[in-house]
């Protein structure tokens, strides 16, 4: 229950940040974060492309 609640909660700041990082070439229309399985998948619909682009990252981790 918490970690669904963590994951909702970073996907949502994931998501603001990559739009705002991305603006200039597209939008993010999904972004979701699953903490368990370490992974992440996005949908982006790019600047005079007809298809949105998905993108899925398998096991990624976290280094500081």
């Amino acid at each position: 229950m918490f970690s669904a609640a963590k994951d909702l909660m970073t996907s949502k700041a994931a998501k603001a940040y990559a739009n705002n990082v991305i603006a200039r070439y597209g939008a993010v229309d999904e972004l979701t974060v699953d903490s368990k399985r370490h992974r992440i998948e996005l949908t982006v619909q790019l600047n005079g492309e007809v298809s949105p682009v998905g993108v899925t990252i398998e096991r990624y981790a976290i280094e500081e």
